[in-house]
This record gives C-alpha cells, structure tokens and sequence, in this order.
C-alpha cells in the first residue's frame, strides 16, 4: 500500500510529460533523447531521495499508519524500497518504448520477467518465505528495468549515429 503511494508520484510525472515524449518519438531523434535523458536522471534522483525518507522513515510510517500488527512487514517494506528505484526509471523507459513505437519489445521483455518472477517465487518463497517473494520481485523490477534501458539505449544510439552518418 505504502508502495504504490510512492509510485503515483512518477504516474503524475509521466502522464504529464508522455504528450512530449510521444511527439518527440514519432521521429527519434536528439530532441526525444535529451527530454529522455532529462527524465531519466530526474526520476533516478526522485526515487533515491523517496527511497531514502522511506527508509528512514519506515518504522515510524508503518507504526503511524498501520499500527503494531504490521510492524513485521517492515523488513519486507525495505526489501521493495529497490524495486521503487528500479520502478521509477523503469516507468519512463516503458513509456519511451511505447513512444518509439516498440511497445512489442515492451510486452516481450515483460512477459519474460513474468515468468522468471513466478519461477523464482518458486524457488524462494519455501525457504524465504515473503522475504522471498519480494526478492524476487525486486530482481524481475531490476532485470526489467534495466533489459528495457538497454534495448530503448541501442535503439537511439542506432537512430543517432545513422542521422550523424
């Protein structure tokens, strides 16, 4: 619960920036890539800063908010304070691909860390329990995220260097 109020946050930021980026991605070019970069390094300081408050501020959120009978899930809370870094970013490189018009490597890359993330609960949640479950949550965000960046970072590397040329 907690979580998701932290990402509306980066739900605000793009749906008022996807406009642009959508404009910008119909012809990728150096204009679509700055907005990017822009965005990216805005949204990787955000959810470092938010990452930490709620670090800091953990026990006492969970204690304010949701009283003594959740207060064992703060480690879990923790836990998933890595997938809000790896969210965060990720949510801007999911909207650039869809921009891009490659919302099929989108849906790939997805349908790929969906079945790896069923697989690891699978390998985890017995002997980790939901300590488990959020690492393997954390893990399929991260491997997520940084699979779209990758893919999203060569394709306009490929677009800018061929209008260089």
């Amino acid at each position: 619960m907690v979580i998701e109020g932290v990402m509306l946050l980066v739900r605000v930021i793009m749906a008022a920036t996807f406009s642009r980026l959508s404009q910008y991605g119909k012809i990728p070019d150096i204009k679509f890539y700055a907005l990017y970069k822009k965005l990216l390094i805005l949204l990787i300081v955000l959810s470092l800063i938010l990452c930490s408050i709620m670090y800091v501020a953990g026990e006492f959120v969970f204690d304010m908010f949701l009283g003594k009978e959740y207060q064992s899930s703060v480690g879990v809370f923790y836990i998933l304070l890595f997938s809000v870094m790896a969210l965060y970013p990720g949510t801007l490189v999911t909207h650039a691909l869809i921009a891009i018009d490659k919302q099929k490597i989108y849906m790939y890359i997805a349908l790929i860390c969906t079945i790896a993330n069923i697989l690891l609960n699978i390998i985890l949640i017995p002997g980790y329990g939901i300590y488990g479950a959020a690492w393997a949550t954390v893990i399929t965000d991260i491997v997520l995220t940084v699979s779209c960046m990758a893919y999203c970072s060569a394709f306009l590397k490929k677009r800018l260097t061929s209008k260089c040329v």
